[in-house]
């Protein structure tokens, strides 16, 4: 715990599916009308996912991790975008490029560091965020 008593937020793999789940439900209870969930959306996501999880993480850390996820969804696309006529590793869904497209990647945008390394399953981080940003819960 930190001083001020919050509890840090820990992302697993369990409180990410959880997570996702639950922005997906609010996205389709209609509590997302613009680009992030509205009051009610958070409120529910903060409740429900101290029931599913008996974590007590605050608005402003589920605020932070959707921030976060945009960001990485949005450099997931921007990064696709790029990589039209590279090949795709047919068992991990990577982008299949030389050490030099990478590094031209890296160059090209600082932000995309997240996904210098060729081993990044973007096919994973694709399905956790496109359920949430894209209205295809």
């Amino acid at each position: 715990m930190e001083k001020s008593g919050k509890v840090v937020a820990k992302w697993d793999s369990f409180a990410a599916k959880v997570f996702n789940d639950i922005c997906c439900e609010e996205v389709l209870a209609h509590n997302r009308p613009q680009q992030c969930l509205n009051n009610v959306g958070y409120a529910n996501l903060v409740r429900k996912f101290y029931e599913r999880t008996k974590r007590p993480y605050t608005e402003g850390q589920m605020k932070n991790r959707w921030d976060v996820l945009k960001k990485r969804y949005t450099q997931w696309k921007t990064l696709n975008l790029r990589a039209t006529g590279l090949g795709r590793d047919p068992s991990t869904g990577c982008i299949v490029a030389d050490d030099d497209w990478w590094k031209e990647q890296e160059q090209v945008s600082h932000t995309l560091i997240f996904y210098t390394s060729k081993f990044v399953l973007l096919n994973k981080l694709s399905n956790e965020c496109i359920n949430i940003f894209c209205r295809l819960c």
